[in-house]
């Protein structure tokens, strides 16, 4: 598990996530309640934000309409995780299973803790 991963809040919009990833260098950003707890409740890939813009694009939409959508518009749902305390075979599947290659981690209060990456398990079995 990484603890490398960003969060933004349901209400923020979709050009301070696309800031705040480009910003990190990553390619994904997990949606979090509006509220002060970090349970996490979407998740943003690249592949959502290039969806997004290319539909605005095609509706002839002007740039500015971008600071309109908000991050819960774009985010991915329902979240697919993983608790904290499962066994990391188990999350290989599931990711394996759902086709996705992030798999947020939520303790038993449901608060984001970190994210396995799947690139990150191949480079580590890689090195074995």
């Amino acid at each position: 598990m990484s603890t490398d991963f960003i969060t933004v809040r349901a209400d923020d919009s979709l050009i301070h996530t696309i800031k705040k990833i480009l910003q990190m260098d990553l390619n994904s950003a997990i949606v979090i309640e509006n509220n002060t707890k970090n349970i996490p409740v979407g998740i943003i890939k690249l592949k959502d934000l290039l969806r997004t813009i290319m539909e605005a694009f095609d509706r002839d939409a002007p740039i500015s309409d971008l600071s309109k959508i908000l991050a819960k518009d774009v985010m991915s749902v329902p979240l697919i995780y993983a608790f904290l305390d499962q066994p990391i075979w188990d999350a290989l599947d599931l990711m394996y299973s759902k086709n996705i290659s992030i798999l947020p981690v939520i303790d038993s209060q449901g608060e984001i803790q970190g994210v396995v990456r799947m690139n990150s398990i191949l480079k580590n079995l890689s090195e074995l």
